[in-house]
């Protein structure tokens, strides 16, 4: 008789137990779907706001009144925190680039209180032009600044009104 298969069996039997060869774990056997690092839910969604129309990031442009109270071109989805009266707006041109770019939406709250810095939409002439600017106090007296250099910082008219601030650029990359 030969033992010799017996003694194979019970050398790698000795061996598996000194060399402590740890239980199978779920590291060992990935699920089907692969982990995803450095990536976490975004921020919750607020709302939603009307897009009501567009105004230029340039020089002051005829506004297109397009408007009825629950009539909206559009509604965008909102995680910035605003208030009901919020709306959005598509922006067309470049006067506000990299921080606003040509064709990007822009959510603006009327109901929040415009300060030295914030980005606001202007309108003046009697409501028939508006432009969107960095805010900016020289003093007491406010200009309305581009982010793109190439354009000129604007003094508001007297008969000049803050619309609104805006809380959040929606952009899209292609």
């Amino acid at each position: 008789m030969d033992n010799t298969n017996d003694d194979s069996e019970m050398l790698l039997s000795e061996a598996k137990s000194e060399a402590r060869i740890p239980p199978p774990t779920s590291m060992m056997y990935p699920s089907t779907t692969p982990p995803v690092y450095g990536v976490e839910d975004g921020p919750p969604i607020l709302g939603r706001v009307p897009l009501v129309s567009s105004t230029t990031a340039g020089n002051w442009a005829e506004i297109v009144e397009n408007f009825e109270p629950g009539d909206a071109e559009d509604w965008v989805v909102t995680t910035a925190k605003v208030g009901p009266r919020a709306y959005a707006l598509r922006i067309q041109g470049d006067s506000m680039t990299p921080l606003i770019a040509d064709g990007a939406i822009v959510i603006v709250d009327p109901d929040t209180q415009a300060k030295h810095r914030s980005i606001v939409i202007v309108r003046q002439n009697h409501d028939t032009e508006a432009t969107c600017k960095r805010l900016i106090y020289d003093g007491t007296r406010p200009y309305l600044q581009p982010e793109n250099p190439r354009y000129p910082v604007m003094q508001m008219g007297p008969d000049a009104v803050i619309s609104g601030v805006v809380r959040q650029v929606i952009t899209d990359l292609e």
